[in-house]
């Protein structure tokens, strides 16, 4: 009686120790797929953030070549790109698309007086507001 409770309790912890060894390996398998998920999403995140750059390299070039040449910086910068990026003439702001949903918007304030450019807004927005689900499935008996 004494060795059969004994190799009861041994099977016991053993089936306890592979059951967490299994959930180790399980949360360890999500903890990677999800460091994969992060990794793309920060180096997406960078790479628009680089594109942000060279949106604030070009206006802040713009504004320094309309100094000297006297050419309207709205025009200048029309002929840079396809896209419009004047909202108004003392702010210009760039769209950024990234694959994941989102936009990264660059709006950046411009001081004519002073030749100088500054970052009003650098943000992330979703492409689409998701629309929340407002319904209130209730049994009615049916």
């Amino acid at each position: 009686m004494n060795l059969g409770s004994s190799s009861l309790i041994l099977v016991f912890i053993v089936l306890c120790l592979v059951i967490l060894g299994m959930l180790t390996l399980k949360n360890a398998q999500i903890d990677e797929l999800m460091a994969v998920h992060m990794a793309a999403a920060v180096q997406e995140y960078y790479q628009a953030d680089k594109q942000g750059e060279k949106f604030v390299q070009t206006v802040y070039q713009a504004l320094k070549d309309t100094e000297t040449n006297n050419i309207l910086m709205a025009e200048y910068m029309q002929r840079l790109s396809e896209e419009t990026y004047q909202n108004d003439i003392n702010e210009f702001s760039s769209d950024i698309f990234l694959n994941s949903g989102q936009i990264l918007r660059v709006k950046l304030c411009v001081d004519w007086k002073d030749s100088e450019v500054r970052v009003c807004s650098w943000r992330i927005f979703p492409k689409e507001e998701p629309e929340m689900n407002q319904s209130m499935g209730v049994w009615n008996g049916e």
